[in-house]
């Protein structure tokens, strides 16, 4: 189901990942056993030079892959991950708490999820995290 225009309208901004954090394996290992390229890779020690700021150690491993979708419907976003991921839900499962991170910004509704994205985010036994700002 589709979001309605009235809803829509009143988002600001929708955004899906999919992703580990905090892992031991070799971030490559995850692109490898997913047949996935990240969207974004981190690895513990990294040194990031941040502009006008201290360079920041990255304390963990990370790996993550992020809708290409603009939609600013979030269900949408999420079966455009869930594609790519389920049909690999065993070694999405293989390595250690994968998530899903929304970030939404809207008026004073948040994100409603559809059962079919909520099945597949069971599916692959992952976890759901929402930054949701109301502007």
């Amino acid at each position: 189901m589709a979001i309605s225009d009235h809803f829509e309208a009143s988002i600001g901004e929708v955004k899906v990942s999919f992703g580990y954090t905090d892992f031991e394996e070799d971030p490559d290992e995850i692109t490898a056993a997913l047949g996935l390229e990240p969207s974004e890779v981190r690895r513990a020690g990294e040194v990031l030079e941040l502009p006008g700021q201290r360079d920041f150690r990255v304390p963990f491993n990370s790996w993550s892959i992020v809708a290409g979708s603009s939609s600013k419907d979030v269900n949408e976003q999420l079966r455009e991950l869930l594609a790519r991921l389920l049909p690999n839900a065993d070694a999405v499962r293989r390595f250690a708490d994968p998530g899903f991170g929304v970030l939404w910004k809207g008026g004073s509704n948040g994100p409603f999820y559809e059962p079919d994205a909520l099945e597949g985010i069971a599916r692959l036994g992952a976890t759901l995290y929402q930054d949701i700002y109301v502007e």
